[in-house]
């Protein structure tokens, strides 16, 4: 029979075509795989997220320029906030130099004695009076003794050694020059202050002194105090030289030919169209180039022999009207 001959060989093709099929490798695996690594990816990126804190991704800079940016901003807040303190306590400074021309520290009036506050630590001037010096350096610098221990106390009387010296004061001035917020705390300031003065002395002598102190200055806590005052004053070095008669003197009336010259010198047209720019908000400039930032720079001199007479002539040129040759 045809039909019985066939199947045997049909089945051997079918089992031969079966075979190769079982030796494939299984593809569903390798999808499977495929699948659960997809899954597991994002699983890891999720548990990492909620191991590691967010504050340390927020905290941490990105770049440098980010730490440099934070660093100088910090920087420049605290330059503002002593400058400011600084432009806020120079007018008890000016009260206290103020009070200096009446040979007082602080001086007789109550806005002086309310720079300080009512116990104040000190370190003065030495009871121990200074010698006057004699001979070819009777001109160099000489200090002041300054006492060795700091004391409280609640009146204030600094400097009585060396003022007790002194008939009067042509010009005396203190100061602050530099300070700051110590770990930005707000309520103290810390300063470094300074004492120029030419003083005539009781001896007919006449001494220029040059003084430094530490200074301490803390603000109330409550609106109602007295704000800053000095709770610390520390005299560091307190230094003079002396002379016979006065070093320099005002001589330009009496090197001016005409009154009418001395007075054109003394006189800043420019300073005063500054002012008045400044305080009536003139929008009209004087002439095109005025610049109102320049109040504080002095005229161009000029040093020459103009005339060929064998003395110096000086030409001085004026920001606002004529230049003068003297």
């Amino acid at each position: 029979d045809s039909n019985s001959a066939r199947q045997p060989l049909s089945r051997d093709v079918d089992r031969r075509r079966v075979k190769p099929r079982s030796k494939a490798p299984t593809r569903r695996g390798t999808k499977n795989k495929l699948i659960m690594a997809l899954i597991a990816v994002p699983l890891i990126v999720v548990l990492l997220a909620l191991v590691i804190p967010g504050d340390i991704h927020e905290n941490t800079p990105t770049t440098p320029t980010a730490t440099f940016e934070k660093r100088d901003g910090a920087v420049i807040r605290a330059l503002v906030a002593a400058e400011e303190t600084y432009l806020n306590l120079s007018p008890k400074m000016k009260v206290l130099s103020k009070g200096l021309l009446d040979l007082r520290l602080p001086g007789p009036t109550a806005d002086a004695k309310s720079v300080f506050s009512p116990t104040v630590t000190t370190v003065d001037l030495d009871l121990k009076p200074a010698a006057t010096p004699t001979g070819p350096s009777a001109f160099e610098s000489h200090p002041w003794p300054v006492a060795a221990l700091s004391k409280q106390t609640d009146r204030v009387d600094l400097w009585r050694p060396m003022l007790d010296e002194i008939s009067f004061f042509e010009h005396a001035k203190v100061e602050i020059i530099s300070g700051d917020h110590p770990e930005g705390n707000m309520l103290r300031y810390e300063a470094k202050g300074g004492f120029e003065a030419l003083a005539r002395m009781k001896s007919d002598q006449w001494r220029s002194f040059e003084g430094r102190m530490e200074l301490t200055w803390e603000h109330s806590r409550t609106g109602g105090g007295r704000g800053w005052q000095i709770t610390s004053w520390k005299t560091t070095e307190m230094n003079w030289r002396a002379s016979p008669r006065r070093l320099f003197v005002e001589a330009l009336d009496t090197a001016m030919h005409e009154s009418q010259e001395a007075s054109m010198l003394r006189r800043s047209l420019h300073y005063e169209a500054t002012v008045k720019h400044y305080r009536e908000g003139t929008t009209q400039l004087p002439h095109p180039y005025f610049a109102p930032i320049s109040a504080n720079q002095k005229e161009g001199i000029a040093v020459a022999d103009v005339n060929g007479d064998g003395f110096d002539d000086i030409y001085i040129t004026m920001r606002l009207g004529k230049n003068m040759l003297l």
